[in-house]
């Protein structure tokens, strides 16, 4: 379901559930064909479906306003209502979660000066590294490890941190960061860093 409601939707409004549900079958033979891939629905009157869809539209539209107003630190068995929500968390559309999570990210963004890092970069040490506490990686990771709970919150228009390539005399006006980024991933996915396993295509 999460996959048939777009992502760039802002909500679940009233009129969008109505005209996603409409265009549901609603027969009251099961159409196997149009649910191949879902195993579980293949045999189920198509009417049932909708059904069900109803369902877990209204109660994502009902959570879309509770969400927000919950605190979902408290532990379990603490709070009835938490728990019943965790309960059923796989009912949760991606929309509805992802509203959720996106707005805590904006209220807990930190742009003031004193969250702004400038981190050097020694790339003549990474062109002759030889061990992984020589790669662009372990040189971001050493120097931002202490405070990122703070660094990583900067709003979504703003640079994480400013780059500085020792002795390059580099100003970061984007290319210095935009490169160190590039050089990040490139350790991460090199053999450098055993961080991932390499998948059989990889």
């Amino acid at each position: 379901m999460n996959q048939n409601i777009g992502f760039d939707d802002n909500s679940l409004s009233h009129e969008f559930v109505i005209n996603f549900i409409e265009s549901l079958p609603a027969d009251l033979i099961p159409d196997s064909a149009k649910y191949a891939s879902f195993i579980c629905l293949c045999d189920m009157p198509s009417a049932y479906i909708q059904t069900r869809v109803k369902f877990f539209c209204l109660f994502n539209i009902f959570l879309e306003k509770t969400l927000p107003k919950i605190d979902f630190i408290v532990p379990s068995g603490i709070g009835f209502i938490v728990d019943r929500i965790r309960s059923v968390r796989h009912c949760i559309l991606f929309i509805t979660k992802y509203d959720v999570f996106n707005e805590a990210l904006v209220k807990t963004a930190d742009s003031s000066a004193s969250s702004e890092v400038d981190i050097k970069f020694d790339i003549v040490k990474v062109s002759t590294a030889e061990h992984l506490e020589e790669t662009m990686f372990y040189q971001a990771y050493k120097q931002l490890n202490s405070d990122a709970s703070r660094t990583f919150r900067r709003s979504n228009d703003e640079k994480a941190w400013k780059a500085t390539y020792v002795g390059m005399f580099s100003d970061d006006q984007g290319g210095p960061y935009r490169d160190l980024i590039t050089r990040i991933c490139a350790d991460l996915c090199s053999t450098q860093l055993p961080l991932f396993i390499l998948c059989p295509n990889g």
